[in-house]
Parts: C-alpha cells; sequence; structure tokens
C-alpha cells in the first residue's frame, strides 16, 4: 500500500508498477492487480510504549484494499471518488461492486 497526496500521482505510479512488474511476473505466470480510492484517513505511530509502527487506517484504505481485490492481473480499478479527482477522466469500463463494511454497492472503473 501507498498514499499518494493527488489522485493523478497515484495513477501514474500504478501504472509504472504495473509496466514494471507485469514483465518479471508474466514470465512466472504472475499478475498483480491494482484498487486506488481517495479520501480522508489517519496517519501516525500506532502502538503502546515497547511497540510502535507508523501506520494508516480507515475507511478510505479499507475501501482501497476492497477495490484491489476485484482486480484482476494487470487491471487498475478505481473509485468513484478518485475517477472525480483526475485530470484526465479516462475510463475502460465500469461496474458496480459489493464490497465488506458498505451497505450499498459502489462505482469502479477500469483504468488503462
Amino acid at each position: 500500500m501507498v498514499v499518494f497526496i493527488e489522485a493523478d500521482e497515484a495513477l501514474r505510479a500504478a501504472r509504472d508498477l504495473q509496466e514494471t512488474l507485469g514483465r518479471v511476473l508474466f514470465k512466472r505466470e504472475l499478475g498483480v492487480g491494482i484498487g486506488i480510492h481517495t479520501g480522508l484517513l489517519v496517519e501516525g505511530l500506532l502502538g503502546g510504549q515497547n511497540v510502535r509502527f507508523y501506520d494508516v487506517i480507515g475507511d478510505t484504505v479499507n475501501t482501497a484494499e476492497r477495490i484491489e481485490k476485484v482486480a484482476n492481473a494487470g487491471e487498475i480499478w478505481i473509485s468513484e471518488e478518485t475517477r472525480i479527482n483526475l485530470a484526465n477522466k479516462v475510463v475502460n469500463d465500469q461496474k458496480q461492486v459489493t464490497v465488506k463494511g458498505k451497505d450499498q454497492p459502489i462505482q469502479v472503473y477500469l483504468v488503462s
């Protein structure tokens, strides 16, 4: 998982990751799917007196992870919130998916 300030930056990184990892993983008959969601989150040091670690938590993090789960190898799926925040709103396909933690299906978009 990676956190970005801008949706365009996140999508650029996802495309670069797909291109770079795709070549390596394809040789081993593997692949990676990516999910991107935009929203607020909580970040910082978590833990107690003896164990501390930096993490990000919240609904945005959970939703991104659940979008990633619907992505097949080589695919990048983004949420409606991410699509709205992109400078170039090009998408190839869209669908509604039911994900854990949401009462209603969410709209996701396949990008190339």
